[in-house]
C-alpha cells in the first residue's frame, strides 16, 4: 500500500527513496495463498518461512489453538489514516479451543513472546533491510517491536522508521520501565485502533545479518503487564484482538560470490507488478503525444482491460491481455543472474540493482548474456527505468525522439557489465529508440550491440540510424549519439523466385537483429522476427577484423553463404527463425531456431530447435535439427499458474556451448514458447541442454541425442540468457548518475538534484534532516568538473544503493567525474554531463503521472485545490481529471521538477496535448534543488481526457508526463 498525502511529502519522499529498491530476498503479499486458516503462509517472492509465536500459549481464556489465517481486507479496516487494504492479508491470532472465539493477546505474555516471525536466508546478500504494513484491531497489542536474529536463538532489537501512512503511530524509546522493551518500538497513540500503518521499515547494519542462512525477523509485543495496552488505548481484555500483516519484505544488496568460470550464468527476470501497476480503464500507452495520434488515428487513448496483477489460478485477470489494446504494452521488472553448474544446480544468485537497469518482463528477445572476448566480464542490455514502469520497451530514447511513436516516453537503453566479483557498470545509450536492445558483447574496449528501432509511422534519419548493429564505449556520456555499424538492405539480395534484387523495405527494419556472437575476431548476428528483411544469419564487417568507431559506417553486412535468403514478408511454418548462435569451430555453427510463434505450427515444425550447420567449400549447409526432448507444441503445467494459458515449447532462443574432450559438444539453451497468453513472451520457459557428436553430419547419427531440462521457470519468472561465468575479480563498481526527478534526461543541472545509483555507496540508509552536509555516515560525493576543479556536493540522503545529492551551482558545465566515497572506498562515474539547464519533471508512478496539482479560481476569487493524481485504497495511482470549471474560471497547474529554474521564466514553455500554455512562474519550489512551474491551462483543453504534457526549458525537453483534463 502506498499513499502520498501532499505534494510536499511526495517530493520529499521521492528524494530518499529512488525508483529502484534493493534485491528482494523474500516477500509475503499473501496473494499466492488461499483465503483460509494458514499458520505458515508461503512467500510470494523468494524462499522463506512465516509463523506466529505465542498466540495460543498463555493462560485461559487465551490458551487454545493457533488459527492464523489469510483473509481479504475490507473497506471498514480504516482509521485516521483512511487507508484500507483490500488485498489479501495475514491475520495473527488464536482460538480458545478448536472452535472457540478468536483471541490471543495476553498481558501475561512476557516481552517479545507474541507476534509473528519471518525467516529467510540472506546468503548472497548484504545491507539487509525489512519493511512491512501492520494493522491492529482495538484489542490488539498497541506496542510493537522489531527484532532480528543471526543465529536462530538470540534476538536483537532494531529501530523502525515510519515512511508510509502512519498517522497515530509513534516511534518510542524506553529506558526506564521494566514492563516495556529497553530499546526502540512503535506505539499506537491516542487510541486510534482499527488502522493500517504502512511502510514500517528498518535497515539492519549488523554485518552478521548479511550472508546468513539463519536470518529472521519478528514483529512482537514490546510490552507486558501494566504497560500492555490495546490499540484502543485501554488495557487488554485478554480474550480478543489480532494483528494483521501485508507486504512483508526482506531485502538486501545481492553479492556475487564464489564464481567459477567453468560454471554457467543464467539471466532471468521476476515480475514484481501488482494490481496497482495498471489500473483498469487507465489510458494506454500512458504517454502518447498528439503528433502520434495525428500520424495514426487511434494510436492514443486505449483503455486498460486488465489490472497489473500477474495471471493466477484464483482470478481471470491477466496483465498481459492489455497487449490486445496496446501493441506497445510491457512492464519493466528486475534482473537476476544465477550462477549454476552444468547440471543446472544453482550456486549463487545476483540481484542486479534495479535502480540501475531493468528489463521488460514480456520482451522475449532481451537479456542475452555474452562473455567478453577475453572472458573477463559478462554483458547484457536493458533499460534505465524503474521496475513496474509501463510501455518502456517501445518508448523513445532521450536523444532520439520520434513524434509519431505512440509510446511517447523516453528511456535510455543500456549495457550492463558485470564481473565475477559482482561489480557492475551501466552505460546508457540512445540506440534502439522505439524498440529494444537485445544483446551486447565487450571486445577490444567497445560494446557491440544488436537490437531494433522505430515504433512510429515515419522513418526519421536519427531513428533509422539507431537500429541494427551499434557500437558504444563503456562509460560514455549519456548524450552520446548512436553509432550504427553498417546497414543491411534486402535490396542487396537476389530474390530466388525472380532472379532480380528484392524491393527495398521500410528503412532500418531489415536490420532488426537479435542474436550476436564474435568468433575469430569476426562479428556475426541473426534476424528472426519482423515482416521486413530476411530471417537468417549475417556476417558484419570483414572476416578477422571487428569494426571500430571510425570504420563502423562503412562495414559490410552480408548473409552467410548458404543460409536462407527468403523474404520475411512471406515467412510461414516452414521458414527459419534464427536466434542465438554458437561456433564449435570454424566449420561448425549451431543456430537456435525459435519457431514461428503459432500454437498450431509448433508440434509439426521441422526447423525449430537446434540447427547444426557445416561449412563446406565456402558454403554453409544445414546438417540436421535437434528436437528430441523439447516436446515441441506439448503444453506443460506450472504450479500456481492458470492451466488455460499453459505454455508449450516452440523452439530455442539464446544458446552457449562447450567443446568436450571426448569429441562431443554440449549446448545450453533457453526455450521459446507458444500459448494462449496475452503475450507469449511472458510465458514461464525452460533451460535445456544437449550433447552432440561434433564430427557427426547426419540426422541418423544424432537420432539418440535428446535434450535434458535443467530448469523450468516458476510462475512470475522468465529465463532469458545463458553464458559461461566471467573470470574478472578486479572489476570496479561505477555508480550511475541520474537526475533525481527522472532517469530520462541526459544531464544533471548546476544547482539541481541528482542520484548516484549503485552498490556499497554508504554503510546504511539514512535520511538527512536539517542542513545538507557534505559527509554523512562515512559517505561523500565529489565532482571534478570540466575545468578540473573538485567540489564536494551537499548530501540529501545516503544508503548502500543510492545517494541523493545537490549539484553545487558553481560546478563548471561540461563532462565531469562524480566520485562517491563510502568508508574510504571511492567509486567514480566519468563523462557525467553537467549543464546550466537540464529539465526533469517529478512523477508519482511508472505511468509518468505528473506530481502536481491544479488551483481553480472562480470569478468571485474562490480557490479550489485539486491534486492531479488520485490514490485508491490499494495504493494505486491514477490521473485525477482536472476540473476546468465554468467559462469564467481560471485553472492553474503547478508542476515540480529539477534543473529548470536557471532557464528563467521567459525560456520555460509547457504544452498540454500539443497546446501551448501561459507560464506564470518558473523558479524555486522552496526546497533545495526543487523547481516549480505554474501554468494557466487554456479553457480549450476542457474535455481532453488523459494527455501528454511537455516541459521545455532553454529549448531542452524534459521527460514527457501525463495529466487528465475533464
Amino acid at each position: 500500500m502506498k499513499k502520498i498525502v501532499s505534494i510536499a511529502a511526495l517530493i520529499a519522499a521521492s528524494l530518499p527513496v529512488a525508483f529502484g529498491q534493493g534485491g528482494v530476498i523474500a516477500a509475503w503479499t499473501f496473494e499466492n495463498n488461499a483465503i483460509a486458516v494458514n499458520n505458515s503462509p508461503s512467500p510470494s517472492t523468494g524462499s522463506g518461512a512465516a509463523s506466529s509465536i505465542g498466540m495460543a500459549t498463555y493462560a485461559t481464556p487465551n490458551i487454545g489453538v493457533t488459527t492464523d489465517d489469510v483473509l481479504l481486507g475490507t473497506t471498514g479496516d480504516t482509521g485516521v489514516n483512511g487507508v484500507a487494504d483490500l488485498t489479501q492479508v495475514w491475520r495473527v491470532r488464536a482460538q480458545a479451543g478448536a472452535s472457540g472465539a478468536a483471541n490471543g493477546w495476553s498481558s501475561l505474555a512476557p516481552i517479545g513472546t507474541q507476534g509473528a516471525v519471518f525467516a529467510a536466508s540472506t546468503v548472497g546478500y548484504s545491507n539487509i533491510a525489512v519493511s512491512f504494513d501492520w494493522y491492529a484491531t482495538t484489542q490488539g497489542e498497541a506496542n510493537l517491536q522489531l527484532q532480528y536474529t543471526t543465529d536462530g536463538v538470540t534476538w536483537k532489537n532494531v529501530p523502525l522508521t515510519l515512511t508510509g501512512s502512519d498517522a497515530g503511530l509513534a516511534v518510542m524509546t524506553n529506558t526506564t520501565s521494566a514492563n516495556t522493551v529497553k530499546g526502540s518500538y512503535v506505539s499506537i497513540t491516542g487510541g486510534v485502533g482499527q488502522d493500517w500503518f504502512t511502510g514500517l521499515s528498518a535497515t539492519i547494519s549488523d554485518p552478521n545479518a548479511a550472508n546468513n542462512s539463519k536470518f529472521a525477523v519478528q514483529m512482537v509485543n514490546a510490552s507486558t503487564g501494566a504497560d500492555d495496552i490495546g490499540a484502543s488505548g485501554t488495557a487488554l481484555n485478554n480474550n480478543s484482538g489480532n494483528w494483521r500483516f501485508d507486504n512483508v519484505t526482506i531485502s538486501g544488496q545481492s553479492i556475487l560470490t564464489g564464481v567459477i568460470s567453468a560454471n554457467l550464468m543464467l539471466s532471468r527476470s521476476v515480475y514484481t507488478g501488482d494490481p496497482s501497476t495498471v489500473v483498469v480503464g487507465s489510458v494506454l500507452p500512458p504517454v502518447c503525444p498528439v503528433s502520434a495520434n495525428a500520424a495514426s488515428a487511434g494510436a492514443c487513448g486505449a483503455k486498460a482491460t486488465n489490472n497489473g496483477a500477474y495471471p493466477s489460478t484464483s482470478s481471470s485477470n491477466n496483465v498481459w491481455n492489455n497487449d490486445s489494446v496496446d501493441g506497445s504494452f510491457g512492464v519493466t521488472s528486475p534482473i537476476f543472474l544465477d550462477q549454476i553448474t552444468l547440471s543446472g544446480t544453482t550456486v549463487s544468485s545476483f540481484a542486479v540493482p534495479s535502480n540501475m537497469i531493468v528489463t521488460s518482463f514480456s520482451s522475449k528477445s532481451e537479456l542475452a548474456l555474452n562473455l567478453s572476448t577475453d572472458g573477463s566480464v559478462l554483458t547484457f542490455m536493458g533499460y534505465v527505468a524503474a521496475p513496474d514502469t509501463v510501455d518502456v520497451s517501445n518508448a523513445n530514447t532521450p536523444e532520439v525522439y520520434d513524434p509519431t511513436n505512440p509510446s511517447g516516453g523516453s528511456y535510455f537503453r543500456a549495457v550492463a557489465q558485470v564481473g565475477a566479483n559482482g561489480a557492475i557498470q551501466v552505460t546508457p545509450t540512445n540506440a534502439y529508440s522505439g524498440n529494444n536492445g537485445r544483446a551486447a558483447i565487450l571486445a577490444n574496449g567497445l560494446y557491440y550491440m544488436v537490437g531494433n528501432s522505430n515504433n512510429g509511422t515515419a522513418t526519421p534519419t536519427n531513428v533509422v540510424g539507431s537500429t541494427g548493429v551499434q557500437i558504444a564505449t563503456p562509460g560514455q556520456a549519456a548524450n552520446t549519439a548512436p553509432t550504427e555499424v553498417g546497414n543491411f538492405s534486402i535490396a542487396q539480395v537476389t530474390n530466388p523466385a525472380t532472379g532480380t534484387p528484392y524491393a527495398a523495405d521500410k528503412l532500418g527494419k531489415d536490420n532488426n537483429f537479435r542474436g550476436l556472437t564474435i568468433f575469430n575476431n569476426t562479428l556475426y548476428v541473426t534476424k528472426g522476427s519482423g515482416s521486413n528483411g530476411i530471417d537468417t544469419v549475417y556476417q558484419v564487417g570483414n572476416a578477422g577484423s571487428l569494426p571500430t568507431l571510425s570504420t563502423a559506417a562503412a562495414a559490410p553486412i552480408a548473409v552467410l553463404p548458404g543460409f536462407p535468403t527468403a523474404a520475411a514478408k512471406t515467412a510461414g511454418a516452414t521458414n527459419d527463425y534464427p536466434f542465438g548462435i554458437w561456433f564449435a569451430n570454424a566449420t561448425t555453427l549451431y543456430v537456435a531456431d525459435e519457431g514461428d510463434g503459432v500454437v498450431a505450427d509448433a508440434a509439426g515444425s521441422a526447423t525449430a530447435g537446434l540447427q547444426k550447420w557445416i561449412l563446406s567449400g565456402g558454403v554453409w549447409k544445414m546438417a540436421y535439427v535437434l528436437q528430441n526432448g523439447l516436446n515441441l507444441g506439448q503444453p506443460y503445467s506450472i504450479a500456481n499458474y492458470p492451466a488455460a494459458i499453459n505454455p508449450a515449447t516452440d523452439g530455442l532462443r539464446n544458446i552457449t556451448g562447450t567443446v568436450n574432450s571426448n569429441g562431443t559438444v554440449t549446448i545450453f539453451a533457453v526455450t521459446s514458447t507458444v500459448s494462449a497468453n496475452g503475450d507469449q513472451g511472458a510465458d514461464p520457459n525452460k533451460l535445456v541442454s544437449i550433447t552432440d557428436t561434433l564430427a557427426n553430419t547426419t540426422s541418423a547419427g544424432a537420432a539418440a541425442e535428446t535434450f535434458t531440462t535443467l530448469r523450468t521457470a516458476v510462475a512470475g519468472e522468465v529465463l532469458r540468457g545463458i553464458a559461461f561465468a566471467p573470470s574478472s575479480t578486479t572489476m570496479a563498481n561505477a555508480p550511475l548518475i541520474l537526475s533525481a526527478a527522472s532517469p530520462s534526461v541526459t544531464a544533471i543541472a548546476q544547482g539541481g538534484l541528482a542520484f548516484a545509483m549503485g552498490q556499497n555507496l554508504a554503510p546504511e540508509g539514512d535520511e538527512i534532516l536539517g542542513p545538507s552536509p557534505t559527509t554523512f555516515d562515512g559517505a561523500s560525493v565529489s565532482i571534478k568538473d570540466a575545468a578540473g576543479n573538485i567540489t564536494s556536493a551537499p548530501l540529501i540522503f545516503v544508503s548502500p544503493s543510492q545517494v541523493t545529492f545537490q549539484v553545487p551551482s558553481g560546478v563548471a558545465a561540461g563532462a565531469a567525474a562524480v566520485t562517491v566515497t563510502a568508508s574510504g572506498s571511492p567509486q567514480t562515474a566519468s563523462n557525467v554531463v553537467i549543464a546550466p539547464v537540464a529539465p526533469a519533471v517529478f512523477t508519482v508512478n511508472g505511468n509518468a503521472l505528473i506530481a502536481g496539482y491544479a488551483v481553480r479560481i472562480s470569478s468571485s476569487g474562490t480557490q479550489t485545490v485539486e491534486p492531479a493524481y488520485a490514490v485508491n485504497a490499494q495504493g494505486s495511482f491514477s490521473a485525477a481529471p482536472i476540473n476546468m470549471g465554468s467559462a469564467t474560471d481560471k485553472v492553474y497547474l503547478t508542476i515540480y521538477g529539477t534543473g529548470i529554474q536557471a532557464a528563467g521564466l521567459a525560456n520555460v514553455a509547457v504544452t498540454v496535448n500539443g497546446v501551448g500554455t501561459q507560464v506564470v512562474y518558473a523558479g524555486s519550489a522552496g526546497y533545495s534543488g526543487v523547481d516549480q512551474i505554474n501554468v494557466l491551462l487554456p479553457a480549450s483543453l476542457a474535455g481532453s481526457g488523459t494527455v501528454a504534457l511537455q516541459v521545455t526549458a532553454s529549448g531542452i525537453a524534459a521527460n514527457t508526463v501525463q495529466i487528465a483534463i475533464q
